[in-house]
């Protein structure tokens, strides 16, 4: 029942390169955050949250036209642009725009901190929807994580930086929400990727969130803060 050694070492070496991707997903997801926050106390979380979208597509666009000479994902099914566009839809614009909310309220810290629940809130909907099992490791690293974020939210930091109660409430609301979006979300794109390819799946993901903040912009009569921001070198 021993996988044969060379076997062996590649399902080594996939599992180290995932999680080594997985840890630089997180550090760059912290470093966005921050220029997020930066940038949005300029111009506000709904301008951040389009054109940063907007900057995706251009790039995205530019890689598929590179590595595989499809300016667009024509070559997913029409299930797959269901699927994935409407992953893209609530991650992309409904969490984002939720959590960049949050960020502008109570801060990047805090704000990733509950961010932080949104694994466990998938791994939760994956047991029950999709019936994947959850292991005794598992519930523990939940737990674990869990008690941390209850731990730092217990803490009573200087007066002259809380803000609110209802401003901080809200704040968190928001933050809590982002999570659950994100987290139906991640578990929408497991099951519309399959085998497609990763970069376009996420090409995917990225205009069903454009298709979200479009309407949002055009009703808002914000189109001319959009060509501002654009413009804006520093945002």
């Amino acid at each position: 029942g021993h996988l044969p050694r060379r076997e062996s070492l590649g399902m080594m070496t996939g599992l180290q390169t995932g999680e080594l991707a997985a840890v630089a997903t997180a550090l760059l997801c912290t470093l966005s955050a921050v220029a997020w926050t930066a940038a949005g106390r300029h111009v506000g979380a709904l301008m951040v949250s389009f054109v940063r979208l907007l900057v995706a597509v251009v790039l995205l666009a530019a890689h598929g036209q590179l590595f595989r000479g499809l300016l667009l994902p024509t070559d997913a099914t029409w299930a797959q642009w269901q699927v994935l566009g409407l992953s893209g839809f609530l991650g992309f614009f409904v969490a984002d725009l939720l959590l960049f909310k949050a960020f502008l309220v109570i801060g990047t810290r805090l704000s990733l901190l509950l961010y932080s629940l949104t694994p466990p809130l998938a791994a939760i909907g994956a047991w029950l929807v999709l019936q994947q099992p959850l292991s005794g490791r598992s519930w523990c690293a939940m737990a674990v994580t869990l008690a941390g974020v209850a731990w730092v939210l217990s803490e009573h930091p200087a007066k002259a930086q809380v803000p609110p109660v209802r401003v901080l409430l809200g704040g968190v609301l928001c933050a809590l929400l982002a999570a659950a979006f994100q987290a139906i979300s991640s578990l929408l794109a497991q099951q519309g990727i399959g085998d497609y390819n990763a970069v376009s799946a996420t090409y995917i993901r990225v205009l069903g969130g454009v298709a979200g903040f479009i309407p949002l912009v055009v009703m808002s009569r914000r189109s001319s803060a959009v060509l501002a921001t654009l413009r804006d070198r520093r945002v």
